[in-house]
């Protein structure tokens, strides 16, 4: 057992322990129990009883597993020294949300209930730490499962907007009435429940419509005259509908763009809940609601720059709070979606304020690489391309031109709200990728059925299977996904030359599974991580998907159909899934570090700065994709 200084100089090093007095410190030290789990022993568990501890950690570690939407049990968190677990349970009097297990040897110092909660009530310092500050305890998760002590002690309005879903706060309980119910019934039983709206449905309870109270304003009062009319008469449709696993914030984007202060939740055609404006209480400043407002509301492109500022300070808030690789990746790119699309916009509008028209033909601006995939990190170069729709050889100049010139704005303006330019050209300014349909048509024909490519194209052409329509009319993803699945029938030696390339890049772990780092030069010392981890793992998940004609662009999202089509065993897609959250997540942190010291982001990071925890963690997922590879190498026949 450790000496008793010993182990008052280590609680004292732990926030927010270290805001206590030396007497309470003392008094402290002497209720604590000190447990040994060997790695791995389940600590915690979803199905057992509520924590009786809050569990500090003096060494070892443990990971936290939850469960997604499809039941599958993922690497949430991990804790390592000095951190804790079990506020949730302890506090909620609830069983852990985690399965928690013990990475490895680990032993924990074990602070009782009773005590805890005396000190919540006599430290006002550890209770904001532990409410509003930068607990792990519910800050790092993401997936609504506070509890209701928690929630009533100073639990952010914020936290719900940035990482919450929609059926967190949704209301389940509907007021719903059939289509020929008049008015005035109507009325009535919207005052007897207090709420301001119903739902119209039909004989199988499917939504047909909606009646605001706003709707009796306007479309009743308003006219002077009372007539008892069905309710089929003034309801607004169609009835805007969200998922309830979609973002709050989406929620409320929605809300704004249609102008409306309603949304049903529907899981298929089945009714869930309802969701008011009032409901989703819309703070300013670094809120991402607030700067997609601003976005909305935008009426230049020097207004849209000044609010790109604010996607930084937002990141480094949802980080802060918490949240999965995914859920931050998505966060960016819609974010990041709604600026490019706002930008686009302006750029027609001060085309046809200068009297060259509105586009001559339907198009459609196409994101690629990592915004095709939704993977975007706080710095993206550009990676975009225009497909317009095909014309009369006379005009295809003409047509061309246009849109040259569009590109030119809106690449202008992106790259003005710190997006830099691909370095590579491929951007819809560049005239070869900003074509006709048939041109892009062709393009594909020829990367997937002719051979005898230079290794340097086939690099460059993976991008441009990461794709989708990002802006316009033209339906280019539907088409062209078609015309991938039957040009790869008629040559599938094109996915081996892929897999060539896919492979060309390999993980930084050496022979004894040590890290292999740069030796010289301005990163020594230093991995790529997205070089030598993320780019070998998407690279070969999208050739897997391609291979089984999986259209998807989103690599967790391939990863997840592969699984359901067999091509992925549940252990495979577990490891994929887990290395792909562990490098994107370390990655967002450095650049968020980075950018927080005002230097530019990069991925190149020093193993030595990450914890024991972090290290063994990127050397499993580095592992799982070094395991990919060598599957790609056996199967496509590559070195032999």
């Amino acid at each position: 057992m450790l000496p008793l200084d010993a182990l008052k100089d280590f609680i004292k090093t732990v926030p927010p322990f270290h805001l206590l007095s030396g007497d309470t410190v003392d008094e402290l030290v002497g209720t604590l129990i000190i447990e040994y789990f060997p790695r791995g022993e389940i600590i915690l568990r979803p199905e057992g009883p509520a924590a009786s501890f809050l569990y500090i950690i003096r060494s070892g570690g443990v990971r936290l597993l939850s469960k997604d939407g499809d039941g599958l049990e993922k690497v949430y968190d991990y804790r390592e020294e000095g951190d804790f677990f079990g506020l949730l349970s302890l506090l909620g009097g609830e069983p852990s949300p985690f399965t928690i297990i013990a990475e490895e040897d680990t032993l924990c110092y074990l602070l009782r209930k009773e005590v805890f909660k005396n000190l919540l009530d006599t430290n006002p310092d550890v209770f904001l730490y532990f409410t509003a500050g930068p607990s792990k305890g519910f800050k790092q998760h993401a997936g609504g499962m506070v509890p209701e002590p928690l929630a009533t002690q100073g639990l952010e309005v914020q936290q719900v907007l940035f990482t919450g879903r929609v059926r967190e706060v949704m209301h389940p309980e509907v007021l719903t009435c059939p289509p020929d119910e008049t008015i005035v019934g109507v009325a009535r039983r919207m005052t007897g429940r207090g709420v301001g709206s119903v739902i119209v449905v039909d004989d199988l309870g499917i939504p047909m419509g909606i009646v605001t109270d706003g709707d009796f304003r306007g479309k009743i009062l308003a006219k002077g005259t009372l007539i008892n009319v069905p309710v089929i008469d003034i309801m607004s449709k169609p009835v805007q509908a969200i998922s309830p696993d979609a973002f709050c914030f989406e929620a409320i984007v929605s809300m704004i763009i249609n102008q409306i202060k309603y949304l049903i939740v529907m899981d298929g055609l089945k009714l869930l809940g309802i969701l008011s404006e009032h409901d989703l209480m819309v703070s300013q400043g670094n809120n991402p609601v607030a700067v997609i407002k601003g976005i909305e509301q935008a009426s230049s492109i020097d207004q849209v720059v000044a609010i790109r500022t604010h996607i930084d300070r937002a990141m480094k808030v949802i980080l802060h709070h918490g949240g999965m690789a995914r859920d931050l990746s998505e966060l960016i790119t819609t974010l990041n979606d709604h600026l490019t699309r706002k930008i686009i916009l302006l750029a027609e509008e001060a085309m046809f304020s200068e009297g060259l028209g509105r586009p001559p033909v339907p198009y459609s601006w196409i994101a690629l690489g990592s915004e095709g995939r939704r993977e975007q990190t706080l710095r993206t170069d550009q990676d975009n391309a225009i497909v317009f729709a095909d014309v009369l050889s006379e005009r295809e100049e003409e047509v061309k031109r246009y849109f040259l010139d569009l590109a030119g704005r809106v690449v202008s303006g992106l790259e003005r709200c710190g997006f830099p330019r691909c370095k590579g050209g491929i951007m819809a300014v560049n005239p070869k990728w900003c074509q006709p349909f048939r041109v892009w048509k062709e393009y594909y024909r020829h990367w997937i059925v002719d051979i005898d490519h230079p290794a340097e194209e086939i690099l460059q052409t993976m991008i441009f299977f990461d794709f989708r329509s990002l802006y316009g009319s033209y339906d280019f993803s539907t088409r062209i996904a078609g015309f991938i699945s039957e040009y790869l029938n008629q040559r599938e030696g094109f996915l081996r030359d892929m897999a060539g390339t896919a492979v060309f890049h390999e993980t930084p772990l050496g022979f004894f599974k040590r890290f292999v780092v740069e030796k010289s030069g301005q990163h020594k010392n230093q991995l790529n991580l997205k070089v030598h981890g993320l780019t070998p793992l998407v690279d070969a998940v999208r050739i897997l998907a391609l291979a089984q004609r999986i259209f998807e662009t989103n690599t967790l999202d391939r990863i997840s159909t592969l699984l359901s089509t067999g091509a992925l065993s549940q252990g495979e897609a577990d490891d994929l899934r887990d290395a792909f959250n562990v490098i994107m997540l370390t990655r967002i942190r450095h650049h968020v570090s980075l950018i927080s010291r005002a230097e530019e982001p990069d991925n190149y990071i020093n193993p030595e700065d990450l914890s024991i925890i972090q290290r063994t963690m990127l050397k499993e997922a580095f592992k799982a994709i070094d395991k990919l590879q060598r599957t790609l190498e056996l199967h496509y026949g590559i070195n032999d």
